[in-house]
C-alpha cells in the first residue's frame, strides 16, 4: 500500500513538470495535484529531493531488470543508452524546474553506476588502476551525457555506429581501430 501511495505521488510530479510545465515545483502543487493532504506527503518522503531521488530509482531498477538479460558489453552500452536518449524530453522539462540541479547530480550519479556496472562486469578498462578507471567512467559519462543533450535525429539513425565508438573508446580499442 505504502508503495502505491508514493507512486501517485510521483505521477503527480510528472504530471507537473511534463504535462503542466510547472517551473517551480511544490509541495502544495504536489499534493493538490494528487488530492492528499501535506501531512500524506511528508509521511511517505521528507522532501521534494527525496521524492526526485525515489523517482529515479523506480526508473532505473525497472530498466535494470532488462539489462541483466543483455550478454554483450556493446549490447549494455546500447541500453544505456537508449535509456538516457528516451528520457531526454522528460529530464529536459525536469531541468526547467526549481530543482535542476539536483535532477542533474541524480541523474548523472544514475548514469556512472550503471556505466560502472558495465566496466566491472564486463571487465572493461581491466588494465587500469581503480584511480584511473574512476576518471575514464566519469569522463564517459560526460561525453555521453553531452551526447544525449544535442541529441538529433541523425544521432538516432547511426546508434549502432555510436555505440560501437563509445565500445570502442570504452575498452581502449579506439586508437588502434583508427590507425
Amino acid at each position: 500500500m505504502p508503495n502505491m501511495m508514493k507512486k501517485e505521488i510521483a505521477r503527480a510530479v510528472e504530471t507537473l513538470l511534463i504535462e503542466k510545465k510547472v517551473q517551480r515545483l511544490t509541495v502544495k502543487d504536489i499534493v493538490a495535484e494528487c488530492h492528499i493532504t501535506r501531512q500524506a506527503f511528508y509521511y511517505y518522503f521528507s522532501g521534494i529531493p527525496e521524492l526526485l531521488q525515489w523517482i529515479l530509482q523506480q526508473k532505473e531498477e525497472a530498466a535494470m531488470e532488462d539489462y541483466h538479460d543483455l550478454k554483450h558489453v556493446e549490447e549494455r552500452i546500447r541500453y544505456w543508452l537508449l535509456i538516457a536518449v528516451n528520457s531526454k524530453d522528460e529530464l529536459k522539462k525536469g531541468m526547467e524546474s526549481n530543482y535542476a540541479d539536483e535532477i542533474a547530480q541524480m541523474v548523472f550519479q544514475r548514469m556512472k553506476k550503471i556505466f560502472s556496472l558495465i566496466v566491472e562486469e564486463d571487465e572493461v578498462f581491466q588494465r587500469l588502476d581503480s584511480f584511473e578507471k574512476d576518471f575514464l567512467i566519469q569522463y564517459n559519462c560526460y561525453a555521453v551525457a553531452d551526447l544525449i543533450r544535442d541529441w538529433t535525429e541523425d544521432d538516432s539513425r547511426n546508434l549502432d555506429r555510436i555505440v560501437h565508438c563509445i565500445y570502442l573508446f570504452a575498452t581502449g580499442k579506439m586508437v588502434s581501430a583508427c590507425t
